[in-house]
């Protein structure tokens, strides 16, 4: 998991209302997270040119660690890619359209991080169910 403390234009480091640093987490390769909600939160402020794409997870890093934001939650936002949000989106939208399958609600599911080569990017991290993940289930 990569994470970077959030600076505004003059360098200086952001804070949330309680005095903790803010923080941009983003997957890395081999990452694993269970989604806590199912909806991704999309944010476009000012005159930004692009929205930012944000989805609350319990997340494990490639080495299996718990990723904990700064006041020790285990529940983060992780700032999704353009694709990642997409492929998450499509996931979405397949259990809304079917209700009847609980198992397709993506807070049942974990899902991976993983590397994937881009017509237009090069190489990418992608997001996807995690491989022999059958049934609902969660980190314990």
């Amino acid at each position: 998991m990569k994470s970077e403390k959030i600076v505004n234009e003059a360098g200086e480091q952001l804070k949330t209302k309680d005095g903790l640093d803010l923080v941009d987490y983003t997957f890395e390769v081999g990452d694993t997270f269970i989604p806590q909600h199912n909806s991704i939160i999309v944010s476009q402020k000012g005159e930004a040119k692009f929205p930012k794409y944000l989805l609350l997870c319990k997340v494990k890093d490639k080495d299996g660690n718990v990723v904990k934001s700064e006041d020790g939650k285990d529940e983060i936002f992780v700032r999704l890619t353009e694709s990642q949000n997409k492929s998450m989106q499509k996931k979405i939208d397949s259990a809304k359209a079917d209700r009847e399958n609980t198992s397709l609600q993506i807070t049942q599911h974990v899902f991976v991080a993983y590397e994937y080569d881009s017509k237009d990017y090069g190489k990418a991290i992608g997001v996807g169910f995690q491989p022999n993940n059958l049934t609902p289930i969660d980190f314990e």
